[in-house]
């Protein structure tokens, strides 16, 4: 899970619903990125996870204690008499508070590695009739933000976490970064943000200028290509847009030029390919 994820990255998105739009203009006019909870993905074993309280009564105790010490400022042997109430109520309680954080509390945006993979185009753009994203690093604050996006690992296994011994920090990445082996083609990876509230809603701001592309589906509409076509052309930064195709002979994609939009100025391209989807 510390794989660093060079771009550029896609996110697949709709263009089926009122909020569904919202969002696509929201990311390309406002660089604006939704991060939604994951209680809402698709996968119902999104973010499961077991939890094991195995551990020897002294290290319950001395995990517990050094928990009080911290947050109440405390001294340790004090901490320490509050210990063994807090572990009864952790290991009856601890396991929904920390599922229900996740799934419904946090915000998990996802992305992936590929943006030529037709079984996602069919899951994710409403058959092919919604939108990819792409992202790329040109500036330094680019390669930052990249910096805090991770790899999804796949596996035929729940992931577990022991409430004791597994460091803090490991056990919301475990369940959001994990995800069953089927799903592997999605080349998926995730940025996640923990201080959702009134005052930091999921709509966060990306850097500038870090989205370089728009590939339009195959099937999109000719209303939604015009509304992207038009939303391209407003961007500050160069935005070019592609049109995915179905290749003749083979199953797979391949993406047409359409036009480069930089400073609010577009130039249309002849619509000559730029090559076929591996």
């Amino acid at each position: 899970m510390t794989e660093l994820l060079e771009p550029p990255l896609y996110r697949y998105m709709r263009l089926s619903s009122d909020e569904d739009v919202e969002h696509a203009e929201d990311l390309l006019l406002r660089n604006r990125i939704y991060y939604p909870p994951m209680s809402s993905f698709n996968d119902p074993f999104e973010g499961r996870i077991n939890f094991s309280f195995e551990a020897t009564e002294q290290e319950k105790v001395a995990h517990v204690a050094r928990i009080i010490q911290r947050r109440l400022a405390i001294p340790y042997n004090d901490a320490k008499a509050q210990a063994p109430e807090r572990i009864e109520l952790n290991e009856k309680e601890g396991a929904d508070r920390v599922r229900g954080l996740i799934l419904n509390d946090w915000g998990v945006c996802c992305l992936s590695r590929s943006k030529n993979d037709i079984r996602m185009w069919s899951h994710y753009t409403d058959g092919h009739k919604g939108i990819c994203i792409e992202f790329a690093a040109t500036r330094l604050d680019h390669v930052e933000f990249f910096g805090t996006i991770l790899p999804v690992h796949y596996t035929d296994q729940m992931p577990c976490v022991n409430e004791y011994k597994t460091p803090r920090h490991e056990k919301p990445k475990r369940a959001i970064l994990t995800k069953s082996s089927q799903w592997k083609h999605e080349q998926e990876c995730r940025a996640i943000v923990t201080d959702i509230s009134e005052e930091n809603p999921r709509d966060r701001e990306l850097p500038s200028g870090i989205i370089s592309g728009v590939y339009l589906g195959a099937r999109i509409t000719d209303e939604n290509r015009r509304r992207v076509l038009a939303w391209a052309f407003e961007c500050e930064s160069p935005v070019t847009v592609y049109q995915a195709r179905l290749q003749s002979r083979e199953y797979g994609l391949a993406f047409d030029l359409v036009r480069r939009c930089c400073a609010k100025k577009a130039t249309p391209s002849t619509g000559a390919s730029i090559g076929d989807a591996p």
